[in-house]
């Protein structure tokens, strides 16, 4: 056996029939022959290959190949690896390395590309020869599964793909596992006057809406969404629900403070940003916190920390709660200060009206993938999440993550409608994507919010240094036709810029059966976010 067919009985032992690339010299060996079993996904720039495979891995819930061209490729890839490793996206990288016959005389395409990769993943490695291949794909799918998560990078170097090779390591891993200690947080709940929950992506990555919704009624107490969580794990109509916590330590303990207990599960305790001065004293208060990921507890503020499964972590404590029926008056006013709300902002195309009309116009089914950076606070108030994996957005703010984590999203479920809601600004960082929707047919429908700018950059420069806005350069995006740019990839657009087209346009997308693209001038007005 050869190591290509190696590679073949390795794909399918892990029923991997999707792999991403962007392919060079470098990865010529490992694509002869290839698989007709295993679609090989051609994404035009390596950090929208990355990302692809990111959002293909977490919607699928399986890890995710990603083929990279040698040096330059894991280059372009860094900042996407990165947002992979912060998503906690299990991926399998495979990097090509130049011919180890003439490794000596550094030839145009090699380099220390382990030493590269291991600063964006949990593990890397180059093969020391042909049988050590695919023995070492086998290591990095369940490093890249180990908690918390993340890539792990095998880099090949050519003549290694054309020798001899056998595997045999068939093995499966179980990670989850019942926290230790739940016994001393039963007894805290049931002593409490007054807790709150802060629920985070774990949840909803555990399949584990229904046991958080159960927690919240058992205990009777408000619910919060972790800040900038990358998913979303508990409805945000839920009577119980108040909202998601503001990424600012001393806005969060002005929030929580209140509760003499509160649990966070599944997040970090607590992700922030920026630095805004305050208070970081908690008072009575007391913070607990599950996790599956020891960086998370590692770095918590919480009093106390338990690691294992949140989804068995809940299970484990609801066996001594008794489930409550909630009030359901929160719903209702919230819907009614949403349509109002909108109503004021449509002569102007503001964001809220938008949001308010996407709400309306999106199957029930719709995965939202979001982008759109200033107004992703409003999203999530706006947009109705009520069943699991239906929000994903990349967790360390770097740009052009959401256009090609949409087309790998929708290639893992295509069972549902996907929606990208992209700021102008970021999209334009990852629009070669367009060209991979159009390529294998993905009907992502693209809603572009597009101020004309950085607008989050305005509102920090507008927080933080009062009065100098119009003196800091490099904020502004102008002179972009992304009708124009969209029809030139291959997919149906159309702009709006007037409030009575909006339902219409909305409408049209959503009937095609193929990707197409919105490009909405909303009102530029600067949000105030500090």
């Amino acid at each position: 056996m050869n190591v290509r067919e190696a590679i073949k009985e390795w794909f399918d032992y892990h029923r991997i029939q999707v792999v991403f690339g962007n392919p060079g010299s470098t990865e010529i060996p490992f694509l002869v022959d290839w698989p007709k079993n295993v679609s090989y996904v051609l994404g035009l720039q390596e950090s929208q290959v990355v990302a692809m495979a990111d959002g293909y891995a977490q919607a699928s819930g399986l890890p995710a190949v990603v083929n990279l061209h040698s040096q330059a490729g894991l280059g372009h890839a860094m900042g996407a690896l990165m947002t992979a490793k912060r998503n906690r996206t299990p991926l399998v990288v495979t990097v090509g390395q130049e011919d180890t016959r003439h490794h000596i005389l550094d030839p145009l395409l090699y380099g220390n590309l382990t030493d590269w990769a291991s600063s964006v993943a949990q593990w890397s490695y180059q093969p020391t020869s042909s049988e050590d291949v695919v023995p070492a794909l086998e290591r990095a799918y369940h490093e890249a599964r180990r908690p918390p998560g993340g890539p792990a990078a095998v880099v090949l170097p050519m003549n290694y793909l054309n020798g001899s090779a056998s595997w045999s390591p068939r093995r499966e891993v179980q990670y989850q596992s019942v926290p230790a200690g739940l016994e001393s947080l039963t007894a805290v709940l049931k002593a409490a006057k007054s807790p709150a929950l802060v629920i985070g992506d774990e949840v909803d990555r555990e399949g584990a809406w229904q046991e958080a919704t159960r927690m919240a009624e058992a205990l009777g107490c408000p619910v919060y969404g972790a800040p900038l969580s990358m998913r979303i794990g508990f409805p945000n109509r839920h009577p119980l629900f108040h909202g998601f916590l503001s990424p600012a330590m001393s806005a969060i303990i002005q929030s929580l403070s209140a509760y003499d207990v509160v649990l966070v599960m599944g997040a970090p305790a607590f992700l922030i940003y920026p630095h805004i001065a305050g208070s970081r004293e908690w008072g009575q208060t007391q913070v607990y916190h599950v996790s599956s990921n020891p960086e998370y507890l590692a770095r918590s503020i919480a009093h106390h920390g338990y690691y294992g499964s949140v989804r068995l972590a809940m299970q484990e404590l609801l066996r001594d709660f008794a489930v409550k029926a909630p009030k359901t008056e929160i719903t209702d006013i919230s819907e009614a200060e949403q349509k109002s709300s909108a109503a004021r902002e449509r002569s102007h195309l503001g964001p809220e009206f938008v949001l308010y009309a996407l709400e309306h116009s999106m199957p029930n089914d719709t995965i939202v993938v979001d982008e759109s950076v200033s107004h992703s606070l409003m999203l999530r108030k706006f947009l109705n999440f009520t069943r699991p994996e239906s929000y994903f957005t990349a967790s360390n703010g770097a740009l052009g993550w959401g256009l090609a984590a949409a087309a790998g999203i929708q290639l893992a479920r295509p069972d549902r409608h996907v929606l990208a809601v992209v700021g102008d600004g970021a999209s334009l960082y990852g629009i070669q994507s367009l060209w991979t929707m159009v390529e294998y047919n993905l009907p992502v429908v693209i809603v572009i919010l597009n101020n004309h700018g950085y607008n989050i950059l305005k509102s920090l420069t507008q927080g933080l240094y009062p009065g100098h806005l119009d003196t800091t350069p490099g904020l502004n995006v102008h002179h972009v036709d992304f009708t124009r740019v969209a029809e030139g990839f291959g997919l149906a657009a159309h702009q709006v810029d007037k409030p009575g087209d909006l339902e219409a346009a909305l409408a049209t997308a959503w009937s095609s059966a193929k990707p197409y693209l919105l490009d909405v001038h909303v009102d530029p007005q600067i949000p105030t976010l500090l």
